[in-house]
């Protein structure tokens, strides 16, 4: 996963939340970002009208191209081809993506880009914009199709691509919800009894289902291929904060108000609902950890729950301090994490749910935690590191970083080692 930080560029492993590296891209911010398919090439486009190229395996900067116009989006064609940039014009520049230079421009293109993508095939550029959506020929960039909400109608907010790219799923900003197709933008259905607000969507990967939650925890479950309602399922709660998938598709999480529910997949017909009580305040997120083996959840009453998703067990539970600084990192294999003071100098660590130490530290500018939970890297507002061993708290060394300072620890998956980034100097 890659991903722009103001100035810095990120690469992650979204499997663990790894850093691989971070690259400073010099004094002008970052505004839209973009990997190849093979993972090899990050692109990121900066507010100075910049186009850099960086070799995604070492952090490196390939190449700095001039952009004709400003950028505020970016999308690799699947084949990894063709890089799509847009902006301020009317139009979308193609480049080609292997010689890095541009290519062509697809013309014809009205409103502020929301959403770019390419087809499956990589044939079809499309564009969702406020005026609209819009489709083009790759080949020669000639604008195949538009289709305009029209005076007086409703703008598109929010577009997503079906994964066999037929399918266009759009949120306007009146929070109705309607499936187009792709190449035209002719709607197929909407769904005329719209929720009044929309809270959260969710779509299953393949695109297959798709569910939006309101504040009324109404979920509207729906197959965008037939383009019907499947049903609508009102849960035992206030309000739906936040779905999530699993990552196999075949269960849905929702964070509520009044706790977490698991939905499981009842195939060809809809979703089967598993209440979890056990939360005293509402949710505020649900995450799924171990390939879709279990859900965290983080709760408005300040505790961490991971949830046996297959039984709906309640495997353990963390109680925060109340009011605390947030926290500070977290190991899921152990489910171990660190936790804030409110003042962000006091430091309480737990495993498996349980406290195991408190200590102080000097007020952080950058925490980190080793994957098995034994060693935490805190920085100093004087740009020192300093190491404690876990569980005891102890203080096992303190690092000098120079003048420059440092930020963004990060430990090596083996923890014999430290990363962290320097202003000026890059990653050491």
């Amino acid at each position: 996963l890659a991903f722009a930080a103001e100035k810095e560029l990120w690469l992650v492993d979204p499997a663990t939340g790894r850093e691989w590296w971070t690259l400073n891209c010099g004094n002008a911010d970052l505004v839209a970002v973009a990997l190849s398919p093979d993972g090899k090439t990050a692109v990121a486009a900066t507010n100075d009208d910049k186009l850099l190229f960086v070799d995604a395996e070492a952090g490196k900067l390939l190449a700095e191209m001039e952009l004709q116009d400003s950028c505020d989006r970016l999308a690799y064609a699947p084949d990894g081809k063709w890089l799509a940039v847009s902006g301020g014009a009317e139009h979308v520049e193609l480049w080609d993506a292997e010689k890095r230079l541009p290519a062509r421009q697809c013309g014809g293109l009205e409103g502020e880009v929301k959403f770019l993508a390419f087809t499956p095939d990589s044939g079809t550029l499309l564009a969702g914009t406020d005026e609209g959506g819009f489709a083009w020929d790759v080949k020669d960039g000639v604008l195949m199709q538009s289709s305009k909400p029209g005076d007086g109608k409703p703008s598109w907010e929010h577009v997503a691509l079906s994964a066999d790219g037929a399918l266009l799923a759009v949120l306007d900003d009146e929070e109705k919800l309607s499936v187009r197709k792709a190449g035209t933008g002719e709607a197929v259905h909407s769904l005329e009894a719209a929720q009044e607000s929309v809270n959260c969507l969710a779509l299953a990967p393949g695109g297959d289902v798709a569910v939006s939650a309101d504040n009324d925890a109404v979920l509207r479950i729906w197959e965008p291929a037939q383009g019907q309602t499947v049903r609508s399922l009102r849960l035992a709660a206030d309000s739906v904060n936040s779905l999530a998938y699993a990552p196999d598709g075949k269960a849905l999480a929702a964070a509520t108000d009044n706790g977490l529910f698991l939905l499981s997949r009842v195939p060809g017909v809809a979703l089967k609902e598993i209440p979890m009580p056990g939360h005293q305040a509402g949710l505020r997120e649900a995450h799924w950890t171990e390939g879709g083996k279990k859900v965290l959840t983080l709760g408005d009453d300040d505790t961490i729950r991971l949830w046996d998703a297959q039984t709906g067990r309640e495997v353990s539970c963390a109680q925060l301090e109340r009011n605390s600084g947030g926290l500070g990192g977290l190991a899921a294999e152990t489910f171990a994490y660190l936790s804030f003071a409110k003042h962000r100098t006091g430091i309480q660590y737990f495993l498996q749910g349980k406290l195991q130490c408190s200590f102080e530290v000097p007020s952080t500018f950058g925490t980190a935690l080793s994957r098995d939970g034994r060693l935490a890297a805190f920085v100093t507002p004087q740009g020192a590191i300093q190491i404690h061993q876990l569980p005891e708290g102890k203080l096992l060394r303190t690092i000098t970083a120079g003048p420059k300072g440092a930020f963004h620890p990060v430990f090596s998956p083996d923890h014999s080692l430290l990363a962290a980034f320097q202003e000026g100097q890059g990653v050491k």
